[in-house]
């Protein structure tokens, strides 16, 4: 309808109103108040199709161009919008003669749309447009960011498949051009989701020769990184001495360039070093400031690790009151982030405050919230006192269920896994002890670490405990 004027447009428009083919939105409260809208899809997309590919192009980029000078290209509202024009008029008519410079502004507003997506914390979407971007660039730098930054996405919505898969192609097209510093940072997000699925060998193995190659050469952000992720894997891997090593080049790193991330991370794992030394009091200020830090140059990642570890340490210490608050606002933080993992984490990291504090309705509460999700296997543990809760009140059945349900639910096809829970929650019910492996020594553990500790039973013939230490001074509930 281009070039024809306004009035013969409008009588148009009403006419198709009273047939019946579209419809004029005028609820005053609408947002999208006095815009047309077909009325059934089945004629939207006849028509749509019907109209040639060049014309449909033509469209699309006039919708583009008309939003653009309206709105300003600045404005991030419409940035999603103007994204999706230029993607559909470059696959209209990807050779024509404009094609690259379309292609280029598609790129770039679909990146632009990613990045909102990640600030608003729809990271689902914002993986989405990232990939959507890798479909229109066939530049390798290009190609290798935008899986880098989709895998991240992947990462924070715990999609372990689409992390893996990205961030190995980002590494396989960095090496082709032989970036070794990239390389080396891609390696480092690598080593986290190796952390997650149990492949922690095999990525420190990849990053140590990453850190082999750059320790020599010009140090940089990217060699931080690597060093502060190698601490925190060498510490779960038991290599304690190569992780403090590894940690205190991170953190000299870390000030030498002033890079917040580095710093907190690497003193939130040479925190929980400490732990696993019984220096409790001197690893609670070291995470502490490390959350400080994070919170300081909103960071959200390394802040909600933080928030965990502290609130491990604080229940550890018999601090519940202030476990309880630093457990909240992690989980009020991720919640907001969108991050799906430390959602589970920090739902399930102030339980044993919770027992121990006799909020014995809330927990079971929490708990059912919980296996409602994707229980992750680093946070069974954190569920167990809701067997120990069932077993104080004489509800047997419900404890038994509650650990078969754990068992099956978060250990999934490990057989030797799944038997040591089922026989937790044998001797729960004959009156045994559920207590936390003692791996950081009985003033308590870091979160993560203690997620990777077994939870052990001993059958000694007294009252069934929770996670932080025994029941005791709590009222029994109904």
């Amino acid at each position: 309808m281009l070039g024809i004027a306004c009035e013969p447009i409008d009588e148009m428009m009403r006419s198709l109103v009273r047939k019946e083919v579209i419809t004029l939105q005028s609820d005053p409260r609408a947002a999208d108040r006095g815009q047309y809208a077909f009325l059934q899809d089945l004629v939207r997309t006849v028509s749509y199709e019907s109209l040639p590919k060049r014309d449909r192009k033509d469209k699309h980029l006039a919708v583009a161009a008309h939003m653009l000078s309206t709105w300003g290209s600045e404005d991030v509202e419409i940035v999603e919008v103007v994204a999706s024009r230029y993607l559909e008029a470059y696959r209209m008519a990807p050779g024509a003669p404009d094609a690259e410079q379309v292609r280029a502004k598609a790129l770039e507003m679909t990146v632009r749309a990613g990045e909102r997506a990640a600030t608003l914390a729809a990271v689902a979407e914002a993986q989405r447009y990232f990939e959507q971007a890798l479909e229109i660039t066939d530049d390798v730098v290009e190609q290798s960011a935008l899986h880098e930054r989709a895998g991240r996405m992947a990462l924070v919505g715990r999609r372990g498949e689409d992390v893996r898969a990205h961030f190995e192609h980002a590494l396989a097209l960095l090496d082709s051009i032989g970036d070794t510093h990239a390389s080396a940072r891609v390696s480092a997000w690598l080593g986290e989701i190796g952390y997650i699925d149990e492949r922690l060998e095999q990525g420190i193995e990849r990053m140590e020769k990453a850190f082999s190659l750059l320790v020599d050469d010009e140090h940089d952000a990217d060699l931080a990184t690597l060093a502060s992720q190698l601490g925190r894997l060498h510490l779960f891997a038991g290599a304690h001495e190569l992780a403090a090593a590894r940690l205190e080049f991170a953190l000299t790193l870390a000030e030498r360039f002033s890079l917040p991330e580095e710093l907190s991370q690497s003193l939130n794992s040479k925190a929980v070093l400490l732990g696993f030394h019984d220096r409790i009091e001197e690893a609670t200020v070291l995470v502490t400031h490390a959350l400080k830090v994070a919170l300081d140059h909103d960071l959200t990642g390394a802040a909600l690790r933080a928030y965990d570890n502290l609130a491990s340490f604080l229940e550890g210490q018999d601090r519940h009151a202030e476990a309880l608050d630093m457990a909240s606002e992690g989980l009020e933080l991720a919640r907001r982030a969108g991050d799906r993992s430390f959602e589970q984490l920090l739902l399930c990291q102030a339980i044993g405050s919770m027992t121990e504090s006799g909020q014995w309705d809330e927990v079971l509460q929490r708990v059912g919230e919980a296996l409602s999700g994707d229980v992750p296997v680093a946070v069974t543990g954190r569920l167990l006192p809701a067997v120990s809760i069932h077993v104080e009140r004489g509800q047997l059945d419900a404890a038994s269920a509650a650990r078969r349900l754990l068992a099956m639910r978060a250990l999934g096809g490990d057989p030797v896994a799944r038997l040591l829970l089922v026989g937790q929650g044998d001797a729960a019910a004959r009156g045994g002890t559920i207590r936390r492996g003692t791996r950081l020594g009985s003033g308590g553990d870091a979160g993560e670490a203690r997620a990777r500790d077994p939870v052990i039973i001993r059958d000694e013939g007294g009252p069934c405990r929770g996670d932080g230490g025994g029941m005791r001074n709590r009222q029994r509930r109904s």
